[in-house]
């Protein structure tokens, strides 16, 4: 079965995992990826999770500090479809291989960037270290309060590094569609830095309304607070393991209380503290709901707990666990998001999977990770083959590489309405279908403010779904649509 990419071919020069996640994610769908690897190999070979972003790859070394090893580099990039390539401006300069250049060698070439502090700037040559840009950005001073003590709260995660690896297999599946389309050659650009904006959702709006009107900056009231918001509380279980819950719409919350018996004695206070919609409780009662919350709580154990959840159907909760633990979760493993493969270092290795579920191209995860310059011979000496002939369907039409396409959007909260609002920024056209009162996420701050980045640069209509009136305008606006994007339950969009 043909995969998407097929025939693509992507030269990726970059060291580490943030490049390779992004061009691993290109080979899991068929693109042919040639790492080019210093001759005494990747120096983040050691880090423990290399098995998963090296895998279906060949490995080329190349030194290039020597005008051979850049020759060499250079004639594979007259074969790419792609080229990536990682850390400051200047390495790709010094390799001859920065966008001009790389697009005299392959007139129709994607070029990729991925640095840590983007292309121009006092810190672009600054070495790129996700935590560090973190530190710089602010990213540990938003934090200030999640503990005990004044100051900055490290974040362990990378998620810059992530997110940054998702930004160039963004950029560049999106550059392949206009250049197919085009013909012109395509620069695709990302960083550590530019990586971090998608984690801030209001704290940097907050901030450029103070300088705009001349006030102080309004504070967040869910973020740096001495304790979680109540519907986003982690809770200590009788067995001493802890569970995160998600409950952020009101109807979840009160779902949660109603699992663990709480809600009706809430009701029943004798001041009524409790009778207001749960946005609406005074400090006071919000502390009184979470003692009693976590007191509740420390009665049954965490299977128990996560028992009644599933049984209510309406309470967002999951255990914490390790990063090891999630590689056997029942979800992960059951939507067969989980792979298995022999590593000639390491033996079995238990990995994630592809990012996505195709129906009719899907990902093919058979190669693990290339032995150092184990495809030398095969690689190098087929370098002098041109490129695959492509055929234009509008040549030299320039424009955002999404423009002509539309995408229907029924979702809501961060994550899908987030990942369309990253669409319309590279061109489509998104229409929201949100119920008649809106995305609940609109409301969850007063003016709106965390609904911004979700809703940008689209196209918002508003229907009742439940009668066939508003039923019959959304399949109206499917016809003429060239994506639908949902994020319900299951069971939702066969009802719907």
């Amino acid at each position: 079965m043909p995969l998407p990419l097929d025939g693509i071919r992507v030269i990726d020069t970059t060291t580490g995992p943030v490049g390779g996640i992004a061009t691993m994610v290109l080979a899991d769908f068929g693109a042919d990826v040639v790492k080019v690897e210093p001759p005494d190999g990747d120096r983040f070979r050691a880090l423990p999770g290399s098995p998963l972003w090296l895998r279906g790859k060949r490995s080329v070394t190349l030194d290039l500090h020597t005008r051979a090893g850049l020759d060499g580099l250079q004639s594979l990039v007259r074969t790419a479809d792609v080229l990536v390539v990682g850390g400051p401006p200047s390495r790709a300069a010094r390799w001859g291989v920065e966008p001009d250049a790389a697009t005299a060698l392959q007139p129709s070439l994607v070029h990729c960037s991925i640095t840590g502090w983007g292309q121009v700037g006092p810190f672009a040559e600054a070495p790129g270290y996700a935590s560090v840009v973190a530190a710089r950005a602010g990213r540990m001073k938003a934090f200030t309060g999640q503990l005990s003590r004044p100051g900055p709260v490290y974040a362990a995660l990378p998620v810059n590094a992530h997110i940054a690896a998702h930004a160039a297999v963004q950029g560049i599946l999106s550059a392949l569609i206009d250049r197919n389309r085009t013909g012109e050659p395509q620069r695709v650009a990302t960083s550590l830095l530019q990586s971090l904006l998608p984690f801030d959702l209001v704290e940097l709006l907050l901030v450029q309304m103070a300088q705009r009107s001349g006030e102080a900056p309004v504070t967040n009231p869910g973020v740096g607070a001495d304790m979680p918001t109540l519907n986003y509380h982690p809770v200590r279980t009788k067995d001493g393991i802890w569970i995160q819950c998600g409950n952020l719409l009101e109807h979840l919350f009160l779902s949660f209380l109603e699992a663990i018996d709480l809600y009706d004695e809430l009701l029943a206070d004798e001041d009524g503290r409790f009778l207001a919609s749960p946005a609406e409780w005074m400090p006071e009662a919000t502390d009184v709901a979470r003692n009693m919350i976590l007191r509740r709580m420390l009665e049954k154990s965490a299977a128990e707990w996560m028992a009644i959840f599933h049984a209510n159907g309406n309470v967002a909760a999951e255990p914490f666990g390790t990063c090891a633990d999630a590689l056997h979760h029942p979800d992960l493993v059951d939507n067969g998001a989980i792979v298995e493969l022999m590593d000639r270092t390491h033996g079995p290795v238990r990995m994630i999977g592809a990012i996505a579920t195709l129906s009719a191209t899907p990902a093919r995860i058979e190669q693990p990770a290339p032995l150092v310059g184990e495809h030398n011979a095969s690689v190098i000496d087929g370098a002098t083959a041109p490129a695959h002939a492509l055929s234009f369907s509008r040549p030299g039409v320039t424009g955002r590489p999404l423009d002509g396409f539309t995408v229907l959007e029924f979702a809501t909260v961060i994550a899908a309405p987030l990942g369309t609002s990253m669409l319309a920024d590279l061109g489509a056209r998104v229409i929201r279908v949100e119920p008649i009162e809106g995305d609940p996420f609109r409301h969850l701050l007063p003016l709106g403010v965390m609904g911004v980045k979700t809703t940008a640069g689209k196209e918002s209509i508003c229907l009742n779904l439940k009668r066939p009136e508003g039923q019959a305008i959304a399949r109206q606006l499917i016809e003429k649509a060239d994506v639908l994007v949902h994020n319900y339950r299951p069971g939702v969009p066969e009802r719907l």
